[in-house]
């Protein structure tokens, strides 16, 4: 947690590809903290050269209304993992 370009921030570094369900995560930890950031912030560094030849990072910024919404998604998908046969 800390101010990115004055952006109360929670920065994740990844050594790997991004993944659309880097919001879900992400989600959860913005819900998981008393004091909520304003974004979550992705950094990926992929260091496998035949993924990512030109070794260049990216970055993935998720804002309050898509973490909220990652976080929901999370929620469904704990419920199944938990309960998965409940609707049978």
């Amino acid at each position: 947690l800390g101010y990115v370009n004055g952006v109360f921030t929670l920065l994740d570094i990844k050594t790997g590809l991004p993944y659309n369900d880097h919001v879900i995560q992400g989600g959860a930890y913005y819900n998981a903290l008393d004091d909520k950031p304003d974004q979550v912030m992705y950094v990926y560094l992929d260091s496998i050269i035949e993924r990512n030849p030109k070794q260049e990072g990216s970055i993935r910024i998720f804002n309050k209304e898509e973490l909220t919404e990652g976080y929901e998604e999370f929620k469904r998908r704990y419920v199944d993992f938990i309960m998965p046969n409940v609707d049978e």
